[in-house]
């Protein structure tokens, strides 16, 4: 999913009109982060509304899904 995601952070950083901001963590590595929002696999999509948790969003796999759901 990495390269999915990537690609849409690329093309939603580019627009004028972005709706938001995409963000990985690595949970492996990071694992307070994982352990605060409960990941248990991966990946995980999370969306964050003014820095509160919302949604887990698991159809979220490719690139124009991610960007549909964004705007």
């Amino acid at each position: 999913m990495k390269p999915e995601y990537d690609e849409a952070a690329e093309v939603l950083n580019k627009a004028t009109d972005s709706p938001g901001v995409l963000a990985a963590v690595d949970a492996t590595v990071h694992k307070a982060v994982g352990d605060r929002y409960k990941i248990s696999g991966f990946p995980t999509v999370k969306y964050f509304e003014k820095g509160e948790e919302k949604y887990t969003l698991p159809h979220l796999r490719s690139k124009n899904k991610i960007i549909e759901f964004m705007h």
